[in-house]
């Protein structure tokens, strides 16, 4: 990999599928190294400079139901196997927060490439990406609040609306 795009490394489940399914593309100043492979995950320890240690699966589930079941198992015994509750401690966004995936357009098959960005940095003028976390619509009052703020920005804008 590295006489043809310098500074880069890569890994991939060759050893667990004869296809290759799974490629996982890094920077030279990060270090990876693959704890487990199989033919529909590939799970690695990501060490960055200067940041927190942690563990990445990527994955390629099959189209059949079945061996999406072996999936799931192995995902389960991925995390007990290797006590990953100690690494998983910190939550991802925690350690990244700005990160972001990008979805690229597909070349040669119907799959799309998925580029994980953890140094994406937020433009600090213009609009700034929406973010909702899941954990909100938890809280006891998040349901009231929300129907709250919809009656009054519905009556704002209809007012608005009749100014024109």
């Amino acid at each position: 990999m590295g006489k043809l795009c310098r500074g880069w490394n890569f890994t991939s489940n060759h050893l667990a599928d004869d296809d290759g399914r799974i490629i996982v593309f890094w920077k030279d100043n990060i270090s990876v190294r693959v704890l487990h492979q199989t033919r529909q995950a590939l799970t690695c320890e990501v060490k960055i400079p200067d940041s927190s240690t942690f563990v990445y699966t990527a994955i390629y589930a099959s189209n059949e139901s079945s061996e999406r079941i072996d999936l799931w198992v192995e995902l389960l015994n991925t995390y007990q196997n290797f006590s990953l509750d100690a690494h998983l401690g910190c939550q991802i966004l925690n350690l990244f927060p700005d990160c972001s995936a990008f979805f690229l357009p597909s070349l040669t098959s119907d799959h799309s490439p998925c580029l994980l960005n953890l140094a994406y940095k937020i433009p600090s003028f213009g609009t700034r990406p929406f973010k909702f976390y899941n954990y909100l619509s938890k809280h006891p009052w998040f349901h009231q609040l929300v129907l709250e703020a919809w009656t009054q920005a519905g009556g704002t804008t209809w007012n608005l609306t009749a100014l024109s």
